[in-house]
Order: C-alpha cells, then sequence, then structure tokens
C-alpha cells in the first residue's frame, strides 16, 4: 500500500490537511498506529462528522532476486526464512512473499553427502495481485549449497571446486589429460548459480609434469591451479590443490639366520602380482628400465628376478603400483636355503601389531616362513 490520506470533511480540518496524512509501508500498517495523533474539539450540536480514506497502490509489481551460492558452513548458519532471503537478495512490492518453509531450511542446512559436490534448492517468490491490480510477479531462483572447500566469486555466482588428490605412479603415467584427472582424482568443477556445471581450466604444466614423474621421484607433490571465469569480463575464480604422485616400494634384506647376524649378497628372488578379477590369479611382473615401468611378463618368458647385494644383503622393487604381491626366493646363496614359502604383502601396508610374526620391538614383521 503506497500511503493513506485521512482529514476530516468539517471545518476543524488541520491546515495544510497532509499534516495528518501517514506513509505506511509494506506490510507495516503497525507503524501508523504509532504516527503522531491529532486531536480537536467539537460542540455538541456538531458532534456529526466523517472521515476521507484514500487508498493507493503501486501501478505494478516489482520483484528482484538472484541465485546464489552458499558454502555447508553458510548453510548450517541459517535460521531462518530471513537468511535465505537476504542471501537471494530478493525484495518485491506490493505483497512480497515466498515459498520458504521449516522443511526447506532443514533441507538446505543438512551437510552434502559422501561424493556430493553441490546440491540445489529452488526458491519461488512472488509480488503483486491479479485481484488488485490485475498483474503480480514470480521469480524461481536458486540458493546452491556446495563444499567449504569450494572458492567463490565475490558475487556468489559461480565457484571452483577441486581437491587435493593422491594418485599411483603407473595411473599418473596413464593420465590422457585434464579430464582424467579431474573425473577420477580431483574431481574439479565449475558451479554456476543457474545450477549449470562446467570445466575449469587448468595450466597444461601441470599435467605434464604429473604425467612425466618417474619411480626415482616419488613421493612427488605436484601443485595445480584450477581457474575459471563465465566469460571475458568476469573476474577469475582460481582454485589450488595439490595431485601427491606415489608408488609401492618393497625391500628384502636376507640375513644368515632369523635373529639378524650377516647380510646375504646373491638371493635371488621373483615378485608377482595379484590380479583380483575372475577367480583371481598370481602374475609374473617384471621391470622396463627404458620405460621405468612395471608390466606383466610376456607369456613364454622366464621370471623376472632381482638380487640381494650390498653390505645389507638387500634388493628393492621399486615404482610399484598399489596392489598385493608374493615374492619368492627362488635362488640362495652358498650354504643357506631358500625361503620355505613365498612372502605376501599389500602396499600401502597397514601394521597389525596383533600378529604373532609382527615384532613391537623393532617395528617390523618377520614373514612365515623364513
Amino acid at each position: 500500500m503506497k500511503g493513506i490520506q485521512i482529514h476530516r470533511s468539517d471545518e476543524y480540518v488541520v491546515s495544510p490537511w497532509h499534516a495528518n496524512c501517514t506513509d505506511i509501508g509494506e506490510q507495516s500498517l503497525s507503524d501508523y498506529m504509532v504516527s503522531p495523533k491529532v486531536t480537536w474539539a467539537v460542540s455538541e450540536e456538531n458532534k456529526y462528522y466523517t472521515f476521507d480514506i484514500k487508498a493507493q497502490y503501486t501501478s505494478g509489481a516489482q520483484l528482484t532476486a538472484h541465485s546464489v551460492i552458499i558454502t555447508e558452513t553458510e548453510a548450517a548458519a541459517i535460521t531462518g526464512a530471513a537468511d535465505i532471503i537476504n542471501y537471494n537478495q530478493a525484495k518485491g512490492r506490493p505483497f512480497f512473499a515466498n515459498n520458504i518453509t521449516d522443511t526447506m531450511i532443514t533441507a538446505i542446512q543438512k551437510p552434502l553427502a559422501e561424493g556430493e559436490y553441490m546440491r540445489i534448492h529452488p526458491v519461488i517468490y512472488t509480488a503483486g495481485d491479479t485481484s488488485l491490480q490485475g498483474t503480480n510477479k514470480q521469480m524461481t531462483v536458486n540458493v546452491i549449497v556446495v563444499k567449504d572447500e569450494t572458492e567463490l566469486s565475490g558475487d556468489r555466482s559461480y565457484g571452483v571446486y577441486a581437491g587435493d588428490a593422491v594418485i599411483e605412479l603407473s595411473a599418473a603415467q596413464g593420465l590422457s589429460g585434464q579430464s582424467d584427472l579431474d573425473n577420477g582424482y580431483t574431481h574439479a568443477i565449475a558451479i554456476l548459480a543457474d545450477g549449470t556445471k562446467a570445466a575449469p581450466t587448468v595450466d597444461s604444466a601441470a599435467i605434464s609434469t604429473i604425467t612425466g614423474t618417474t619411480f626415482l621421484e616419488v613421493p612427488k607433490d605436484v601443485p595445480v591451479t584450477y581457474t575459471y571465469a563465465p566469460d571475458a569480463s568476469s573476474m577469475p575464480v582460481e582454485k589450488n590443490v595439490v595431485v601427491r604422485v606415489v608408488s609401492a616400494s618393497i625391500t628384502i634384506e636376507k640375513y644368515g639366520d632369523k635373529s639378524g647376524g650377516t647380510a646375504l649378497a646373491g638371493a635371488k628372488f621373483t615378485i608377482e602380482r595379484w590380479d583380483g578379477s575372475g577367480t583371481g590369479q598370481w602374475i609374473y611382473i617384471e621391470y622396463n628400465s627404458g620405460t621405468e615401468t612395471w608390466s606383466d611378463t610376456a607369456s613364454g618368458n622366464p621370471p623376472y628376478t632381482q638380487t640381494t647385494a650390498g653390505t645389507e644383503g638387500s634388493t628393492t622393487f621399486a615404482g610399484l603400483p598399489l596392489g598385493k604381491y608374493r615374492i619368492t626366493e627362488v635362488a640362495s646363496p652358498t650354504g643357506y636355503t631358500v625361503l620355505r614359502e613365498p612372502i605376501i604383502t599389500e602396499v600401502p601396508y597397514t601394521i597389525d601389531d596383533t600378529d604373532p610374526n609382527y615384532d613391537t620391538v623393532t617395528g617390523s614383521k618377520t614373514p612365515t616362513g623364513q
């Protein structure tokens, strides 16, 4: 309601008449109740009088609202509809209304599920009244909840999410490009307030650094910067993450007796990987020094072996993909016997100090059969 004008129709009208007028804001009639009062006296014979009330409405409905992105922490801190209206920068006249309920507020406050990076909540705002003005307006905008790690633009209309990642060496070397890195590891995504998604850009040099990693460099941390702007006039948003390239290594040390003793050089070991597909099987693998990678041993070829050497009597199978391995001693130095049983281990290896073969003093595990 634009305003109400009230004045008497007899000679006791205050001059000027508009001094008695009160401008009542949208749905704020209570304001009128505390406006200044004007009193006057009338004679007994002239006690009948009238009031003229004129109500004026705006000529058309006015409504604005904007879709917005907020973080999980911000969503959890919402206490009522006013917070949502404020985030959407929503306002309208006359008869401004919305569809925000307690159920909607609870849904917005809810944390994102595992593997969920954005959640869209549509909010409807209205203004106007067809019965009074012959017109009304309605807008549907979004409140999008994203992970706290998301970098947002200043106006909250877009943002970039990406997470730190760990990638095994052979997988890093096999990346075909950004999409492999994004989809499988960093989950990088550009999120827009209208509910759409896009792919952020990444420095191609970072991809090359990851794919060019050798086992001699691991573990290796590679800084990766994702950037996104919806158009040339928008300020880009940057998200920095770290991609760690890792690999497994298994070191075998050969000693003259179980308690330690003399380190022995000259013991030969084969290595097999566990293939869990189908019924499962052990497959011999071999190292290619030219490509610095491991691969399955071709059918008909003898098993690849490594030999212990040096004062520690050791050999290391380095740069292995993460997984389960079986190592078998196939030859022992003169005067010594090979291990009765293969060594089976999995990398990364989780120590179980309840295992009877685990030495709580030295922090090492003695394989059965040594």
